[in-house]
């Protein structure tokens, strides 16, 4: 492909969110990520195939969205033929396949495969525990505390959402053991995703992961009609209390890192 074959970024933020919101439980985040970055950002449309250069604050790491629920191979082909207009590393998000795909011109340094699952069956969700009460910004230290010490990760905690009754936690007297978060949330486009759902090692096996995933999915449903979120592929466990609250899975993918050879 030459350079004037090259498919350019797109100004139309409308042409991107007409295909991304064709299935809003697969493409929550990149959503979000058009709604709220587009002027930092890059956007190529080709086929119903979509790919987003993001730029997101304070992250100096290139990011690249290249989900696709239907168009898998369309996505995959545009990001080809317009990888040349992407930095040489980069991390990315997109379907199954993707990095083997993209190996006569990149290396991937890090595959790792997850699932996108939608709360499908609320019927299924409990009533709120007697322990689990929603976190306020005062709380905020202590989730990060929490994060820190699991496997959570502190720079995609949305310490705005607290106070919002995004954020659910139980507490031991005055230490957070368990929390669920909101990753993003759309309520003009009745979409949210949860992340953040943490529990201390020692207060595992006791169900506290249920009590606050499910008083959080209850009450985002109260302002949205699409809960989503995502859970690594081979994470049993956590898919089991996910299906068991009504989740069920939509797609695989795979996030990686790609290195240009």
């Amino acid at each position: 492909m030459t350079p004037r074959d090259r498919p350019e970024p797109v100004g139309d933020r409308g042409a991107v969110l007409d295909v991304l919101t064709e299935h809003r439980a697969i493409h929550a985040y990149g959503i979000i990520d058009a709604v709220q970055f587009w002027d930092t950002s890059r956007w190529w449309v080709r086929d119903n195939g979509v790919v987003g250069h993001i730029g997101l604050p304070g992250v100096s790491d290139a990011v690249v969205y290249a989900v696709s629920a239907v168009y898998a191979a369309a996505t995959i082909a545009l990001l080809t033929d317009i990888v040349d207009d992407l930095p040489d590393r980069f991390a990315v998000t997109g379907p199954s396949g993707l990095a083997a795909r993209m190996q006569p011109t990149h290396s991937a340094t890090r595959v790792e495969p997850y699932v996108k699952m939608q709360l499908i069956r609320p019927d299924l969700l409990p009533d709120p525990g007697p322990g689990v009460r929603m976190l306020e910004p005062a709380d905020g230290e202590a989730c990060t505390v929490l994060l820190e010490q699991t496997s959570g990760s502190p720079d995609f905690f949305r310490h705005d959402l607290l106070g919002t009754g995004r954020h659910t936690g139980i507490f031991d007297g005055t230490t957070l053991v368990a929390m669920a978060g909101t990753h993003v949330i759309d309520t003009d486009r009745g979409l949210a995703a949860i992340g953040n759902v943490n529990t201390l090692p020692a207060y595992r096996g006791r169900g506290l992961a249920r009590q606050v995933v499910a008083a959080l999915s209850r009450r985002l449903r109260d302002e949205v009609d699409v809960v989503a979120l995502n859970v690594d592929r081979d994470n049993t466990p956590a898919r089991n209390l996910y299906e068991g609250l009504g989740f069920l899975p939509l797609m695989e993918y795979e996030e990686s890192e790609l290195v240009r050879r």
